[in-house]
């Protein structure tokens, strides 16, 4: 709101005039110009990836890594990227990173790990990806429903019948299929 801008003004007019305020003032503004251009950076590899452009947007990704090795977002990003130019291993090691920089992380790193594992031929590792994401992050219904159908799957695959049962009957105690979550995690791959 305008009053939240003029509140801004007024603390960052003070603060100028205080001993050294000019040079935080400075240090605030180059901080606040680099985050956006780290974001453009990102911004640059997710549309790279939409483009279907996959070796570009590793590319980028490498480059957003590179100058921010601790943010989890470069690793996410450098993850899905090469998930989708089928560079699995370079795709596990980046979700791992980015996993262990935010232990706040959502359910797509997990997903996109099952999706890497599947890729090198690994089911028994996807299907634990998928179960540590369950576990682990919060999700809507719908998602956690669509990640019971893929575990049910992966359970079969793996010939091992106790654990499809058990996901099958978890699936059936949820609501009926969202599909507006369908859809979302559709997208996502």
């Amino acid at each position: 709101t305008a009053r939240d801008v003029e509140a801004v003004y007024h603390r960052v007019l003070a603060e100028s005039r205080t001993e050294g305020g000019e040079e935080r003032i400075a240090a605030k503004r180059r901080d606040a110009e680099a985050d956006l251009e780290f974001q453009a950076k990102i911004a640059a590899v997710v549309e790279a990836i939409e483009g279907g452009r996959f070796d570009e947007a590793q590319v980028r990704a490498v480059s957003a890594v590179e100058e921010r090795p601790a943010d989890p977002l470069a690793w996410y990003v450098a993850g899905e990227a090469s998930l989708k130019a089928r560079d699995y291993e370079a795709a596990l090691e980046a979700l791992h990173r980015s996993r262990d920089l935010n232990p706040r992380h959502n359910f797509k790193v997990h997903l996109f790990t099952a999706l890497a594992e599947m890729g090198l031929n690994r089911p028994s590792e996807a299907y634990r990806a998928l179960v540590d994401g369950l576990e682990s992050c919060r999700m809507a219904e719908g998602v956690e429903a669509l990640f019971c159908d893929y575990l049910a799957r992966a359970s079969a695959a793996l010939k091992d019948r106790e654990a499809e049962r058990m996901w099958t009957e978890r699936r059936a105690a949820l609501a009926p299929e969202d599909p507006k979550a369908a859809l979302a995690l559709v997208r996502l791959l």
